[in-house]
C-alpha cells in the first residue's frame, strides 16, 4: 500500500504543481493582454490628439514651462506666416507684442500656482512681416514635474472682429459725412474731464452742484452745440 500511497501523493503533487503553473501562465497572459490593451488605448488617444492638433482650424502650440514653443500646428504657421522650423524652440515672447507679454506671463504663473485651471485673454502677435494680429488666447496647463509641465495654447484670429468693433465705435462718436467728432464724443470727453477734475471731491451743497453743472453749459457754448 505504501508504494500506492506514494504514487498517489506524487500524482496529487504533480496535479497541484500543474494547476499552479497553469494559473500563473494564464494570469501572466491576462496581465500581458491588459498591458497591450492599455498601450493600444494610449496610442489611440495620442493619435487622436495628434490629428486634432494638426488639423485644428485655429492656431495651436505646446509651450514649455520656460516659455519656448515645443510644437506648433499648420494653422499657427499660417497665422504668423512662418514655417514650423522657424517657430520651434523660439520663445513665445518673440512673437508677442512687448506690451502684452506681462499679461500672458501673469496668466501662466497663475496656472502654475494652481490658482486657475485655464485662462482666456486677448494678445497681439507679430507675424513674419512685422504686422500685428490680435488673437483670443486659451491657456491650459498639463501638469507634471517642473521640467515636464507644459501649456496647451489655442489662438483664434480675431483681428477682423476687433477692427469691426473699432469702426462701430468710431461711427458712434463721429459724424458720418464730415468724420468730425459729434455730440456723443464731446459728452464722453466732458464726463471724463469732470470725473478727473472732481476726483476725491465731495459735493456738499447746491452751490457746488450748480458749479459743476455749469461746466456742461460752458462746453456746449465753446463747441457751438445746443443742449
Amino acid at each position: 500500500r505504501e508504494p500506492l500511497l506514494i504514487a498517489f501523493g506524487g500524482l496529487t503533487f504533480g496535479l497541484l504543481l500543474f494547476a499552479l503553473l497553469y494559473g500563473f501562465s494564464r494570469g501572466r497572459a491576462r496581465a500581458l493582454t491588459l498591458a497591450d490593451r492599455a498601450t493600444s488605448t494610449r496610442d489611440q488617444v495620442e493619435e487622436r490628439f495628434q490629428r486634432a492638433f494638426e488639423d485644428a482650424p485655429i492656431g495651436m502650440a505646446l509651450v514649455g514651462h520656460d516659455g519656448h514653443l515645443m510644437r506648433v500646428n499648420r494653422s499657427l504657421c499660417r497665422l504668423l506666416d512662418q514655417t514650423e522650423a522657424m517657430l520651434l524652440g523660439v520663445s513665445i515672447a518673440a512673437i508677442l507684442l512687448p506690451d502684452d507679454l506681462s499679461r500672458l506671463k501673469a496668466s501662466m504663473d497663475s496656472l502654475r500656482s494652481g490658482g486657475d485651471r485655464s485662462a482666456v485673454l486677448e494678445e497681439r502677435f507679430i507675424d513674419a512681416h512685422g504686422q500685428t494680429m490680435t488673437g483670443s488666447v486659451s491657456l491650459s496647463l498639463v501638469a507634471g514635474p517642473d521640467d515636464d509641465a507644459y501649456f496647451i495654447v489655442q489662438i483664434e484670429d480675431i483681428t477682423e472682429r476687433k477692427l469691426a468693433e473699432a469702426r462701430l465705435a468710431h461711427r458712434a462718436t463721429h459724424d458720418s459725412l464730415t468724420e468730425l467728432p459729434n455730440r456723443s464724443y464731446f459728452d464722453g470727453r466732458l464726463a471724463d474731464a469732470v470725473m478727473r477734475g472732481t476726483e476725491g471731491i465731495t459735493v456738499t451743497s447746491e452751490e457746488h452742484t450748480s458749479e459743476l453743472q455749469s461746466h456742461s453749459f460752458i462746453s456746449y457754448a465753446v463747441f457751438g452745440l445746443k443742449k
